[in-house]
């Protein structure tokens, strides 16, 4: 079974947002950098990071309440 970190460094790999290099050591190792094209998404994530941060009450309020409806649920027996 792949770990699910392996499975997300293979999708980023795949779309070109990273490039692995195999290091001939023993053991093997593995070394990950972010592509040119990887960084082009530096400016949207500094956006989403930015608007997650002004927005982090919101965030942690909506949080709170889907946790509370769903301890709700469970506790009705999933009703």
């Amino acid at each position: 079974m792949t770990s699910q970190l392996t499975q997300a460094l293979r999708r980023l790999e795949r779309n070109g947002l990273i490039i692995r290099r195999v290091i001939a050591t023993s053991p093997v190792a593995v070394e990950y950098s972010i592509s040119e094209l990887g960084r082009t998404l530096q400016t949207p994530l500094e956006a989403v990071f930015t608007w997650a941060i002004k927005h982090l009450p919101q965030i942690e309020e909506a949080r709170k309440h889907y946790d509370t409806k769903a301890e709700h649920h469970a506790a009705s027996g999933g009703r």
